[in-house]
């Protein structure tokens, strides 16, 4: 394409706002070979004018020459302004990239977010999950513990039963004793594991179990069972702390809601 049918195209696209990155980039590509071709138009009619020979009128070679750099500028001077023109479509087009990423990315967040505010009704399931078992269980021991002589049967822990294992180890342990759930609205707290038992607790219902009672036998039971009731009110107390919190933390996000509607009406 010469200089003289490329200008009106040029013209056309400085003109046109809309123009896209790859009919600037084509536009680019023919204007660089434009301004090649006119540099080589230009060296020519300097030389042609430095020889008499082939010009012997002074001042229609000077006019060759003024015409031909006049040309080589015009298409020169374009180019800078075509390549601006790209970089800012280039960034248009980058940004229209981005900002359908950034809605697909942020519909999936939303998403998230939505399924994580069930955190605090699924962790109460949890809890009560583990809590209900740690009772099943207490249940369990003292059943096994207080069987008579030659009676072999004994029931499973409600965990080891669930997941159809014999023991827990280092290397497959319990869930309910690895798994902490920290408190929606203060995460440095644990609404699981409970507290631990004080040490009188943790010294009463740790005796053996199943072995031979000796003379003092009923004082015994009396003892595990008043330690069984302590630890069992204890743990019951945890938890309606555990609910009073929670309602109190829902109760103040419903005030707030309340507040926020009442303010923008």
């Amino acid at each position: 394409m010469n200089q003289h049918s490329l200008e009106p195209r040029l013209a056309a696209a400085l003109g046109n706002p809309n123009l896209g990155v790859a009919e600037l980039s084509e536009l680019i590509i023919a204007v660089e070979g434009a301004a090649a071709s006119a540099d080589q138009s230009v060296a020519a009619e300097r030389d042609k004018a430095l020889d008499m020979l082939a010009s012997s009128d002074i001042a229609a070679a000077h006019e060759a020459v003024a015409v031909a750099q006049l040309s080589r500028d015009r298409v020169h001077a374009v180019l800078p302004k075509l390549r601006e023109r790209l970089s800012a479509a280039l960034n248009a087009e980058q940004r229209d990239r981005w900002l359908e990423d950034y809605r697909r990315v942020k519909a999936q967040r939303d998403e998230a977010v939505a399924a994580f505010k069930h955190y605090p009704s699924l962790a109460e399931k949890i809890v009560h999950l583990f809590a209900t078992a740690a009772a099943v269980d207490r249940e369990v021991s003292r059943v096994n513990g207080s069987a008579p002589d030659g009676e072999h049967r004994r029931l499973k822990e409600v965990e080891l039963k669930a997941r159809n294992v014999e023991s827990f180890s280092r290397d497959n342990p319990s869930i309910a004793k690895a798994v902490q759930l920290p408190d929606w609205g203060d995460s440095a707290k644990m609404v699981w594991p409970p507290p631990q038992p004080s040490l009188a607790v943790q010294v009463a219902t740790s005796m053996t179990y199943g072995s031979h009672p000796g003379g003092d036998w009923w004082q015994q039971r009396e003892e595990r069972a008043q330690a069984m009731r302590e630890e069992q009110e204890r743990v019951a107390a945890f938890y309606e702390a555990q609910v009073r919190r929670r309602e109190e933390r829902e109760n103040a996000d419903a005030a707030s809601v309340a507040a926020s509607r009442r303010s923008g009406s």
